[in-house]
């Protein structure tokens, strides 16, 4: 391995396979930094790691009184699937948002390190991707028991939910390499991540179930076009059935925009490599 002080070699650009593979060479890197951003974040603490379980519990509670008992947002759907519903969606937009504000973030608040130290620069997005991760357990954890007191079974068929979290976390990692790129061209795009994920929020069924709530089918069709709605949707189905119905459409476009978040993120990222860390 290159000494520190050495600048990442450009000279020969990798190739998409040997990239991934140097990437997989530095897995343990990746996994120091994401632990080391949460024992910043005093996750390594017993109030750190309680905070984590009571963060979506309030984030439920407050939405749940504000659009579902004060503004109706429930349309169709009872009181008691919906507490689930709005847990596990709020939880996981909230990752998604954190998770691409981190690799916004990550070239930047890394400088020093990247000037230094040869290593892949994707590192940090998904080292960041990582980090937030840790936050999604709790929050399923928290939906699913809630999903429990409000009548639902526990299956095996819930364990489908590992798979379909992980297709989002694949999907923003692929946000985080673009937001990556994007920041360390310009530093305005960390202000323009909120804007976009607030705008999001509220055109991706997260405090709302749209198949209820929408009336007219044509406008149903163009929450397909959102890759955090099918997403969502996904991964609340196998707690939530009747609360967040999918189609094999969605599924599709599901899987459509993951692979294309990857393979996007990843040529952008790769492309402004050799100018990482420079003034």
């Amino acid at each position: 391995m290159t000494t520190p002080g050495a600048l990442f070699d450009i000279s020969k650009p990798l190739s998409l396979r040997a990239y991934l593979a140097d990437l997989w060479r530095h897995r343990q890197l990746i996994v120091e930094l994401a632990r080391a951003d949460l024992k910043q974040r005093h996750v390594d603490t017993a109030l750190g790691n309680v905070w984590y379980f009571l963060n979506p519990i309030l984030l439920t509670a407050i939405y749940f009184w504000i659009f579902v008992l004060i503004l109706g947002t429930n349309r169709g759907l009872g009181d008691a699937e919906f507490l689930p519903y709005l847990a596990i969606s709020v939880g996981l937009f909230q990752f998604g948002q954190r998770a691409t504000m981190a690799g916004a973030k990550s070239l930047i608040v890394n400088r020093r390190l990247v000037r230094l130290v040869r290593f892949p620069r994707g590192v940090l997005p998904i080292s960041g991707v990582l980090a937030e991760l840790a936050a999604v357990g709790p929050a399923l954890f928290v939906g699913a028991v809630v999903a429990v007191f409000a009548g639902e079974v526990p299956g095996f068929d819930w364990l489908l939910v590992i798979p379909a979290a992980m297709l989002l976390a694949l999907f923003i990692t692929g946000l985080s390499f673009v937001a990556a790129r994007a920041a360390e061209a310009s530093g305005d795009v960390i202000n323009l991540v909120p804007w976009v994920f607030r705008l999001l929020f509220y055109l991706s069924g997260v405090i709302y179930s749209v198949d209820k709530f929408i009336d007219k089918a044509w406008q149903r069709d163009l929450f397909l076009i959102n890759p955090f709605h099918s997403l969502l949707s996904l991964v609340r189905y196998p707690i939530v059935p009747d609360a967040s119905p999918i189609t094999g459409p969605m599924i599709i476009i599901a899987f459509g925009w993951t692979a294309v978040s990857l393979l996007l993120g990843l040529w952008l990222f790769r492309r402004g490599e050799a100018n990482y860390g420079r003034e």
